[in-house]
């Protein structure tokens, strides 16, 4: 008798327990953010054997929150930019900055927020020739990108990442 009591208390138990509302538990961890704009892809490319410093190609995004924060860029113009009607009080410019193995024939772009480690999200999907060229097995025809978008206005020391596909 004792143990049919203690299994009704331990169905009971997870009946009223299985019945709680789990909508905390129901949402996705990452959010898809809307991008309100993507500016001209810029590229450039060049070759592995003609890059001496890797630290000036390495990936980066800037988080830019007025025109006065629109850095200077050595590889690609910011006229575009300079000129746009970005609302800065209610947008933001990403600027991302990749080295990309190969020749890109195509991308797509999008913008998340990660719930769980509270960081936004870059990613980026590119296609490249299956035919770029190689030395000694090691592909020597690279692409540096730099990508930019608006989107709804982020803090500028908002935590980010960065991550990309490759497909040949």
């Amino acid at each position: 008798m004792k143990t049919i009591i203690q299994i009704l208390i331990l169905a009971l138990a997870i009946s009223i327990l299985s019945s709680c509302d789990k909508k905390d538990n129901d949402e996705p961890l990452i959010i898809r953010l809307n991008i309100n704009h993507i500016f001209k892809t810029e590229t450039k490319t060049t070759k592995l054997s003609e890059i001496e410093d890797f630290d000036k190609y390495q990936d980066m995004l800037i988080i830019v929150n007025s025109v006065d924060e629109i850095p200077l860029d050595h590889f690609f113009p910011v006229d575009e930019f300079n000129a746009s009607s970005i609302d800065f009080s209610k947008e933001s410019l990403i600027l991302v900055y990749q080295l990309i193995p190969g020749d890109i024939l195509d991308y797509k772009y999008s913008w998340h927020y990660n719930k769980w480690n509270e960081h936004y999200l870059f990613n980026s999907t590119f296609w490249v020739a299956k035919n770029s060229e190689y030395i000694d097995d090691e592909i020597e025809n690279l692409t540096y990108v730099r990508s930019a978008i608006s989107v709804s206005h982020i803090p500028g020391d908002s935590k980010w990442k960065i991550s990309q596909g490759i497909h040949n």
